[in-house]
């Protein structure tokens, strides 16, 4: 563990933290089943905690099993990238100013920012004011790329995530994660943060964890712990015969708010978008590009420690104690 990652603050054990909306996703559980009785819905929340409890107790043993440390050979500098609005352009603010701050070597790391046309001259400005912040520090580089028309018609999205009071959720920037190797040619591999992360190490110890596959995530501990238990939970939303193609159901369920991805091993399968467009359709876009990333990769990705990405704020849940002393 990184000596400047441990104070007395207990949370400060995290490397990422996620600022979480006042909906939090776990709503869906509550909202999904309007039409089962009150005390049936009450009954829901002990085995909702319960499993979410289970989950990490044992993170302490994980720890022991997904190193914070590592590296790849001949590769020095790191690639940060982040698809954005300018709606989201405060917490992307936050989110950059916290990873540069904490930056052992900013000259070797290089923001990438991904925007729809009509922000891009927002989005100047908004570099301005990054480095007017930053004045008298070391910073890393930013490079501002255009946002590309996509394949995936996100509208047709929007019903299935409004029912848990974020329709917001289908947007293009979500779905830029099926499409990182348009705009990183000539990357090996690079770190995606979502514009709510507040970053409380050096990022660049996550760049270069060990990965044996394509990507690498954290468990979402917001969520339900399995990807069995998330498509259970939303009977009204995605249908019963996506369970046929669940053939891990005790997958790990991940977030995709802080993820790691092996572009060389992207680039070994081209097929990739398309099956993350196919598995997005058959989920209906519920929880948009992070269930279809989910069924991909049920058996097939690389489990970071939990602490590379934390959620804060609106817990509905405890955090046991081992896991924040």
């Amino acid at each position: 563990m990184p000596p400047e990652a441990v104070t007395r603050d207990p949370l400060q054990v995290h490397y990422v933290l996620r600022v979480v909306r006042s909906q939090c996703c776990l709503c869906v559980l509550l909202l999904l089943v309007s039409a089962v009785r009150t005390d049936e819905v009450q009954s829901l929340q002990p085995f909702v905690d319960e499993q979410y409890f289970n989950t990490q107790t044992d993170c302490r043993k994980k720890e022991a099993l997904t190193g914070l440390t590592g590296g790849i050979k001949g590769v020095e500098d790191v690639h940060v990238v982040y698809a954005s609005d300018s709606k989201n352009f405060p917490g992307l603010f936050v989110s950059m100013l916290s990873l540069s701050r904490h930056l052992k070597l900013p000259e070797q790391c290089t923001i990438h920012v991904i925007v729809p046309d009509k922000d891009k001259e927002q989005l100047t400005e908004f570099i301005r004011c990054f480095r007017d912040e930053l004045k008298g520090w070391r910073r890393p580089g930013v490079k501002i790329h255009r946002l590309e028309t996509q394949s995936l018609d996100v509208s047709r999205y929007v019903q299935s995530n409004a029912v848990f009071g974020r329709p917001d959720l289908a947007n293009s920037q979500a779905f830029v994660r099926f499409y990182l190797l348009e705009y990183m040619p000539g990357i090996p591999r690079v770190i995606w943060l979502d514009t709510d992360t507040v970053i409380k190490t050096d990022i660049a110890a996550l760049y270069g964890v060990p990965m044996k596959h394509a990507l690498a995530a954290a468990p979402d501990v917001k969520m339900l712990p399995t990807l069995q238990s998330i498509i259970e939970s939303a009977p009204l939303v995605v249908s019963s015969r996506l369970r046929k193609h669940i053939r891990s159901p005790n997958s790990v369920y991940f977030s995709t708010g802080v993820l790691v991805f092996d572009l060389f091993k992207w680039r070994a399968k081209p097929w990739l978008p398309g099956a993350l467009e196919n598995w997005t359709a058959r989920a209906s876009g519920f929880l948009v590009d992070q269930l279809a990333l989910n069924l991909q990769f049920q058996h097939g990705y690389d489990e970071l420690d939990w602490r590379w990405n934390v959620l804060i704020g609106g817990w509905p849940y405890r955090i046991p104690a081992v896991c924040v002393h």
